[in-house]
């Protein structure tokens, strides 16, 4: 035995049964030790065998060379094989470690290890390490574990150079194989441009003798693809299992390369779990910068970006199962190549939390990238925003099921592409919170939020609340929220939008709308509904729902708009609908937009309390399938229309009503108006197209406040000729006339002065008019004989107070 005076006698030396050392290239001492003692027989046996299984560049083990030499290989298959117990170094592990020397580098680097048919113990090496190879198919443990400074990082220029490589005599490369199991990976820097694989052992029949597994894999620095574009870089800076994975910790970041699955971690079954301080980086190549599991996948953790590149499906996480929980530090960014910078789960993601934002807006971003998708997604939490790219579903969160709770902190945003900066659900949703806006672009249902997609899942939609505004662009569905089923409630905008649009379409079809297809329980709006240049646009619509699980109607609960209600140069635009009813409605005002009921094949659409809070407008409409319970205009009425297929009960407008048409189909019970009422027609018997349809129409009572010009009052009655009320030309109305039932106004009390139109016929007329008062003076009425005409004010525009000839018989 050699003893060790000083660093200087340091070429290849066999120290005992165990244990060598020698020189590195640059100066450090390296010492490598055996966990037992491996060589056996005399010094020369040992020497003959050392030289073996050691290959340096030059020099061998025992010479007194003083040249550094450079480790290239070791060769554990030089050790013998004993029948039925296999290699005599099975289990056997190896430290080497190097001890700096002057200003060397404190490393020791090792060209490549030959195991092949061996399980290998423990293995440590103070340096980088070119490529491994362990295990076999009889062999459960292939490697108990590895660890090393770098893999790959010098490339093969520490491995054995072959000047002509043949088939028996192949090039050095960085491909590690472990067959059977590798306990652990642990490298302290980077894995680079190397390929890890841990394989299944099988027999010759192809069966599986032996199942793969990687423990944990520890890398302290990044994973790293090479970065050349071409075939020589598939496959690098790749760690893969054939089974699972258990905990990866990543202290740098996942890097892909040109090559496909460069900068790539894969498991044919589960991973344990994930946690990578810096980023998960797509690259050239496709599938470049991943991390894919074929199984179920725990924690994940990453600390910088998702990003994709420019190969398809780069910096992405797949699992072709469950996620327990991803969180990600910074952002979530769309490549140039397809579904790039993309998390996605064939199963369900219980938790996510996303620190930055989900970006699509990469220039020529790659359909689908940017995102994330899953079966189901009970908790998704973005603290930054969702912005929507140029290309579909680019920046955008889709569940293929359910999706539980949403909060985003920021704003949804869409873009050019369609589905852009959306959140869409196959299924259900339960809630949506997104504390900015909401809003579309030119793509069709950009900045969408939808539920049932799949019309064969549960579509209902519990709540969404949008703290800023809600507002559509030039695609059809963008800045938009589609219920597949029943929507709980929205809530759009907050003390600062109180006078902005809160919800505004834009020049899409439905574009800054809100509709279900069932019920809307609950909708408050702070600030103004408006309608765009698109159909249907700055709308809230609950259709009828018709399919295999039953039959559900559309309709709305309890609506509050703080601001106005406004149409725009859009059909339809700037209105709430329902198919079915509504319960209760209060608007701030109402400017040019429309009311809706009874739109459907479900219900006749009733009404119940409708609410004007200030004016409304020249253009304004309400139009009710079925009964209206109570209708109040708290300013004036300026132009308005309103129809009721059915019985208003109570209509009051609380100051001037004017211009405007009030109709009801079969009977108005109560009428206020506070103010004046100018050039205004009030028919009883008229359908909701503004056709008379009744003759047997019902009148209650009509009080004014203030003065009455130019407007009539009819029940049952149709326009003659002249197209004036109130002259001879008066005909019943047609349709099926009940010979039980007249016409009849029950009273009507005007408290200021009667005016008609120059040159204009207006009236009071029915069949049967029971009273009218005009200022002081009481008319009692109650069939005047020979349908005479009583004019009311001045001579040369008088109304006319009139009752159509009845039958004695059909008097009531």
């Amino acid at each position: 035995m050699i003893e060790i005076l000083e660093h200087r006698i340091a070429p290849a030396a066999l120290i005992g049964a165990g244990k060598l050392i020698y020189t590195d290239t640059d100066g450090d001492l390296v010492t490598v030790t055996f966990s037992k003692n491996v060589f056996t027989g005399d010094a020369a046996a040992q020497l003959a065998k050392a030289n073996e299984v050691f290959k340096f560049d030059m020099g061998d083990v025992g010479t007194d060379s003083t040249t550094p030499q450079q480790l290239q290989l070791i060769d554990f298959t030089k050790f013998p094989v004993i029948a039925s117990k296999g290699s005599t170094v099975d289990g056997v592990g190896l430290t080497i470690i190097a001890e700096q020397v002057g200003m060397a580098n404190g490393f020791a680097n090792v060209g490549a290890i030959s195991g092949v048919g061996v399980s290998l113990g423990k293995i440590v090496i103070d340096g980088d390490l070119g490529q491994v190879d362990a295990g076999g198919a009889a062999l459960k443990i292939g490697l108990a574990g590895l660890t090393v400074q770098s893999i790959g990082q010098l490339g093969t220029s520490t491995q054995i150079q072959v000047a002509e490589p043949t088939a028996t005599n192949p090039a050095p490369d960085l491909v590690s194989t472990i067959t059977g199991e590798l306990s652990f990976l642990k490298v302290i820097a980077d894995v680079k441009d190397a390929r890890v694989r841990v394989i299944d052992g099988k027999n010759s029949q192809g069966q599986v003798t032996t199942a793969a597994k990687l423990g944990s894999l520890a890398i302290g620095g990044s994973l790293v693809g090479r970065t050349a574009v071409e075939a020589a870089s598939d496959d690098t800076g790749e760690i893969t299992s054939e089974r699972g994975i258990g905990a990866i910790v990543i202290g740098g970041s996942v890097m892909g390369g040109g090559g496909a699955n460069s900068g790539r971690i894969s498991a044919a079954a589960g991973i344990a779990s994930v946690d990578i301080s810096g980023g998960l980086a797509g690259a050239d190549g496709t599938n470049s910068g991943t991390i894919m599991s074929r199984g179920n996948v725990g924690a994940v953790k990453i600390g910088g970006d998702v990003a994709g590149g420019i190969g398809e499906n780069s910096g992405t996480l797949r699992a072709f199962g469950n996620i327990s929980s991803l969180t990600v530090g910074e952002d979530i960014v769309a490549g140039v190549g397809p579904r790039s910078g993309f998390v996605s789960a064939i199963g369900s993601i219980a938790k996510v939390r996303l620190t930055g934002d989900i970006d699509g807006t990469t220039p020529n971003a790659g359909a689908r990238s940017g995102g994330i998708f899953a079966d189901g997604l009970p908790d998704v939490k973005v603290l930054g925003n969702i912005f929507g790219g140029s290309f579909a579903q680019t920046g955008s969160i889709e569940s293929g099921r359910d999706i539980g709770k949403i909060e985003i902190i920021g704003s949804v945003e869409g873009g050019v592409g369609d589905g852009s900066g959306s959140i869409l659900a196959q299924g259900a949703v339960k809630s949506v919170l997104i504390r900015g806006d909401l809003t579309g672009s030119d793509g069709q249902q950009s900045g969408l939020v939808r539920s049932g997609l799949d019309p064969l899942q549960a579509g209902g939609f519990g709540s969404i609340t949008v703290l800023g505004h809600v507002e559509g662009g030039m695609g059809g569905n963008s800045g938009a929220v589609i219920s597949g089923g029943s929507l709980g409630s929205v809530t759009i905008g907050g003390s600062a939008t109180t006078a902005l649009d809160a919800l505004a379409g834009g020049g899409g079809l439905f574009s800054g709308a809100v509709s279900a297809l069932g019920k809307i329980g609950k909708v408050e709006i702070t600030g103004n509904v408006q309608g765009g240049d698109g159909n249907r646009g700055g709308t809230v619509s609950a259709f009828d729902r018709i399919d295999e699980t039953g039959e559900f109607v559309g309709d709305l609960g309890n609506i509050s708009i703080s601001g106005h209600l406004g149409a725009g140069a859009g059909i339809g635009s700037g209105a709430i609908t329902a198919d079915g009813g509504i319960a209760k409605l209060t608007l701030g005002a109402l400017s040019g937009g429309t009311i809706r009921t009874g739109d459907g094949l479900l219900s006749d659409g009733d009404a119940g309390t409708l609410r004007i809070l200030g004016d409304a407008s020249i253009g304004s409409t309400i139009l009710i399938g079925g009964k209206l319970k109570t209708f109040t205009v708290g300013g004036n009425a300026n132009g308005t229309t309103l129809r009721v297929a059915d019985t208003a009960n109570a209509l009051t407008f609380t100051h001037d009503l004017t211009d405007s048409e009030l109709t009801v189909g079969i009977k108005l019970a109560r009428l206020t108006v506070r103010g004046n009422a100018s050039a205004t027609n009030i028919l009883a018997g008229y359908d909701l197209t503004g056709t008379p349809s009744n003759p047997d129409a019902q009148i209650g009572s009509i009080k004014v406040n203030g003065n009455w010009t130019a407007s009539s009052i009819v029940a049952g009655v149709a326009v003659g000729a002249d197209a004036g009320f109130g002259n001879a030309l008066d005909e019943i109305a047609p349709g099926f006339d009940d010979p039980g039932i007249v016409s009849k106004i029950a009273s009507i009390t005007i408290r200021g002065t009667v005016t008609g139109a120059p040159g204009e016929s207006t009236g009071i007329v029915a069949q049967l008019i029971r009273s009218v008062t005009i200022g002081p003076t009481r008319y009692a009425l109650n069939n005047l004989a020979d349908a005479q005409i009583l004019p009311i004010g001045p001579a040369e525009n008088s109304v006319t107070i009139r009752e159509l000839d009845l039958s004695p018989s059909s008097a009531t």
